[in-house]
């Protein structure tokens, strides 16, 4: 798993590439940083499609806990 704080769609989407280039075993990407429901998020997973990864991607709902 991996938390990122980046606010720019491309420059989420190429450090999401460069972990799993470096990390076969990273099965989720929790954009962090960025309020659940914002727009950059569809740009984000957009950007990830773009690159082969959006499967990574979890999306948080606000309201709900989760446990990992």
């Amino acid at each position: 798993m991996a938390i990122l704080g980046l606010t720019e769609p491309p420059e989420f989407a190429q450090v999401a590439r460069l972990m799993a280039m470096n990390n076969p075993k990273l099965r989720t990407i929790i954009p962090s940083h960025i309020r659940p429901g914002a727009p950059i998020l569809d740009q984000a997973r957009q950007e990830l499609d773009r690159v082969g990864l959006s499967e990574l991607l979890f999306m948080p709902e606000l309201r709900t806990v989760y446990q990992y």
